[in-house]
């Protein structure tokens, strides 16, 4: 028998871009309700849609500012609300800030951060919650190669992904 996932649902956070697309497709072809999140609820509404109507399953795009703990505590809430439970969170969200370390603000340093290992942290913390309450999930952070084999322009974003992926 093929591998499906019907019955179970996803969140996928830094739900706008092409990965993202390509996760929700992957999971929707397997039968697997997704909701996609961002800070841009509209761009991932529209991509939910086009995931329902191509898979036909449930598929929502909801906001989150997942460096904002309320935020994140919201989007676990409203995936479950939307889509009836939480099996599986893909912690896709990520943001980078170029320049060499000498040049870089703190603030950029710390907006990496915020969003690739605060936000990775919040996001497990609360879809665990309910996995751990409904008996079980997976959790699936994704990492960068610039994690093991960075650049010198890519300083914070390497060793967020270094920090978010261990």
């Amino acid at each position: 028998a093929q591998f499906r996932l019907d019955g179970k649902r996803a969140l996928i956070t830094g739900g706008r871009g092409a990965l993202a697309e390509a996760m929700a497709a992957t999971l929707a072809d397997l039968g697997c309700a997704v909701a996609l999140a961002s800070r841009t609820e509209a761009d991932c509404a529209d991509l939910a849609a086009g995931i329902a109507e191509r898979f036909g399953v449930p598929a929502v795009g909801l906001s989150c500012n997942i460096a904002d703990e309320a935020s994140v505590e919201a989007v676990v809430a409203g995936t479950i609300d939307r889509l009836g439970g939480l099996d599986i969170l893909i912690n896709n969200a990520g943001a980078s800030w170029w320049g060499l370390p000498q040049d870089i603000p703190l603030k950029g340093w710390q907006k990496v951060m915020d969003v690739n290992v605060t936000g990775t942290f919040l996001a497990c913390r609360h879809a665990a919650r309910h996995m751990i309450a409904a008996g079980g999930g997976a959790i699936v952070n994704t990492a960068s190669v610039a994690a093991e084999d960075g650049q010198i322009g890519q300083a914070a974003y390497s060793a967020s992904r270094a920090v978010s992926s261990a």
